[in-house]
């Protein structure tokens, strides 16, 4: 038997000063935090923060109005920033890709009313402008104030961030023992094989009716056409049995109608994605193994060399220091994978006291 691998109007002034007393930098230890989000979906350069996902545009200068347009044709909008940690995390991102740029985000006043508002005239009392900031009718995140915002003329071409709705099932979901993702990019079913083993797991196990159930539950009936996800599930030829990627025989299937088909050549298992076929949706059905789909990576849940900590200050929250140093974004994966994220400090009763 094989092993697992386990190893966002606003007023242009006057404005309120964020405070800093709030939040801690750990720079040898970082905190973490059970509930939430934050990956590289698999949707190419496109990063996953929270319930949305945002492209930096750094390539291609664009006006204010055309960067918009540009995003509304990505399927999003300017990015919104609604909170500290949004624009710390965006701040961050722009800083590790480019240095001294300014980017448009979706705040103007591009109606000449004297006050800014978002692009979706979401309601926000939150607000980065950098006091003694320059001025303008569009405003723009600077990576050489720390993330702040400035005016600027919106004619100017700048290169820019999108931001839209992230799709659930980017995030890795646990379920018993294993966390599951559902991968976009197509691929043969070997090299999504090869993709999951390195990411610390492998195609997606399905051992009974109630796995499949809770990966049927995230599967999006509105999709403009089926599609078919590679489950680690496959056979050498007619004559020998499916197996999984562990090596254990099928035993419990859940084949579509008139599956699995007969083939002289190698067959592989995907899991159907059909809102207008119910006989289908959620249903195997096998393929040539060279064809190139989506797939479901499985992992397990790392083990913990510490302990999850409750604070009696903060309800329905846990936090876990790790033993290791890293980069914001490894630790932000990291931080998933043991089914939490990067730890955010809202309020000045946490001190690292707590963890001491």
């Amino acid at each position: 038997m094989k092993e697992f691998d386990t190893t966002f109007g606003l007023r242009k002034s006057p404005l309120t000063p964020i405070s800093t007393s709030q939040w801690i930098i750990l720079s040898i230890l970082f905190l973490m935090a059970r509930q939430g989000s934050g990956q590289i979906c698999n949707t190419p350069n496109w990063r996953e923060y929270g319930n949305k996902q945002y492209l930096l545009v750094s390539n291609i200068g664009r006006t204010w109005n055309d960067a918009k347009d540009y995003c509304r044709s990505q399927g999003g909008d300017l990015a919104v920033i609604t909170s500290h940690e949004q624009n710390s995390f965006l701040n961050t991102y722009t800083l590790k890709r480019t240095s001294g740029y300014f980017y448009w985000i979706g705040l103007s006043d591009i109606d000449g009313d004297g006050g800014y508002t978002w692009v979706n005239n979401t309601p926000s009392g939150f607000s980065n402008l950098r006091p003694q900031g320059e001025q303008g009718g569009c405003v723009r995140l600077t990576t050489t104030h720390s993330g702040q915002w400035e005016g600027s003329d919106c004619a100017i071409s700048r290169v820019h961030i999108c931001q839209r709705d992230s799709d659930p099932r980017c995030s890795w979901h646990q379920y018993g023992q294993s966390f599951y993702r559902f991968m976009g990019d197509g691929r043969s079913f070997d090299s999504a094989q090869t993709e999951c083993a390195n990411i610390g797991g492998r195609l997606a196990v399905i051992r009974s009716t109630e796995i499949n159930t809770f990966l049927e539950s995230f599967l999006t009936p509105a999709l403009s056409s089926p599609h078919c996800y590679w489950i680690g599930l496959s056979r050498s030829s007619d004559s020998e049995p499916f197996s999984w990627n562990d090596g254990i025989n099928l035993n419990d299937s859940q084949w579509a109608p008139g599956e699995p088909l007969s083939s002289t050549e190698r067959s592989c298992g995907c899991l159907w994605s059909d809102g207008n076929n119910a006989d289908n949706n959620g249903r195997w059905d096998s393929r040539t193994c060279g064809d190139t789909l989506p797939y479901i990576c499985e992992r397990p849940q790392i083990p913990l060399d510490g302990k999850w900590i409750e604070i009696a200050a903060v309800n329905d929250v846990q936090y876990y220091f790790s033993t290791f140093s890293s980069n914001y974004f490894t630790a932000n994966e990291y931080c998933q994978q043991i089914g939490g994220h990067l730890a955010q400090m809202k309020t000045s009763t946490i001190y690292v006291s707590y963890f001491t």
